[in-house]
């Protein structure tokens, strides 16, 4: 479920363990490993992907602060290691048993 009209607009919200579960993509919210400044224009990409880390680390302390767990994942996190995402978001959700495989 994507919720409207919540803080930071979160991928996906578990309302009733209050878990907001956003996926950053690695360009867009500045991923130290994967994320890159485009060489053109490069003042203004570099000012926009710092107001995309700033609003991220608000969004977080926001929705803490109204009592919510924030999961964040990076984009190449779910591209490299889905079951390791899996079982960070089963953890916090205190799912015992999630099995199945991914296709």
């Amino acid at each position: 479920m994507r919720p409207k009209g919540l803080i930071g607009n979160p991928d996906f919200l578990f309302p009733d363990l209050r878990i907001a579960l956003f996926v950053d993509g690695c360009f867009w919210h500045g991923c130290e490993r994967c994320g890159h400044i485009p060489r053109a224009n490069q003042s203004f990409w570099k000012a926009k992907i710092k107001r995309n880390i700033e609003r991220d680390v608000e969004t977080t302390k926001r929705l803490e602060q109204h009592g919510y767990r924030v999961i964040r994942l990076w984009e190449h996190e779910l591209r490299d290691n889905i079951h390791a995402c899996i079982a960070r978001v089963a953890a916090a959700i205190g799912a015992e048993n999630v099995s199945g495989r991914m296709s």
